[in-house]
């Protein structure tokens, strides 16, 4: 038995073939609570079936995780139905972004509003990622990242409700700029928008996203690093690892 069937069989990770002797470390369906996953591999299709997207002059092309969705920054957006991620105490939001060009707008990456009850994550004017969450009755909770993300370069971004905390990591570092300000959370089935603010009506990005996921729980501290290590490529050969 090589190493790679013994992992497999501890359910560890998912692995998939690279080369003839290479395998891609990839947790996907290995971590529980996947409500919502776009690999945006040229369709929005939901890998869990509940969740299909639209698209709305999106193109597609070579991305962090295989293919990428692509945004022109005028008239490009993703809609789905938010009904099945359901917002619980806890919930993890995770994607690879590509800020293309400039910034200088506000730029949305992900929203799902409506009235007081919502969350998104966006590019602000001055490079800055925003992560906000809104707990119904007037109640807001923010954080920011440390600093402007690097423009044309893929960033990888995760956004954690946990419980009353929200903490954003940016390449799987969190962000000093977190927000525990009481508040319970009101679950929304709102409509999620990629790369827009609630479809044509403005905020779109410019630049491409890949490998989107909604957890409906906080995931640890390994999850994350295991996720954002997937999306660096890291590989492990197996072709001499055979089992003593």
């Amino acid at each position: 038995m090589e190493l790679k069937d013994l992992l497999e069989v501890q359910g560890i990770l998912e692995y998939y073939w690279a080369d003839a002797n290479s395998w891609s470390t990839n947790p996907d369906l290995e971590l529980p609570n996947l409500d919502v996953w776009y690999k945006f591999n040229d369709d929005v299709t939901d890998e869990q079936g509940a969740a299909d997207g639209t698209a709305t002059a999106i193109t597609y092309t070579s991305g962090k995780l295989n293919n990428c969705a692509v945004l022109n920054g005028s008239s490009s957006y993703v809609t789905a139905s938010g009904s099945v991620f359901e917002l619980n105490t806890s919930y993890t939001i995770s994607m690879w972004v590509y800020c293309a060009g400039s910034h200088g707008t506000t730029e949305e990456i992900l929203t799902s509003r409506a009235g007081e009850n919502h969350y998104l994550i966006r590019r602000r004017s001055d490079g800055k990622i925003d992560f906000f969450d809104w707990t119904g009755g007037g109640t807001q909770k923010q954080c920011t990242s440390n600093s402007a993300v690097t423009q044309d370069t893929w960033v990888h971004v995760m956004a954690i409700r946990d419980n009353t905390s929200l903490t954003l990591y940016i390449n799987n570092i969190a962000q000093t700029d977190t927000d525990t300000t009481a508040g319970t959370l009101v679950y929304t089935d709102n409509d999620i928008y990629v790369g827009s603010n609630n479809g044509a009506s403005g905020g779109f990005l410019t630049g491409r996203v890949d490998d989107m996921r909604f957890y409906s729980r906080a995931l640890s501290s390994d999850e994350r690093e295991g996720i954002y290590n997937s999306g660096n490529g890291k590989e492990l050969n197996y072709a001499s690892w055979d089992e003593a």
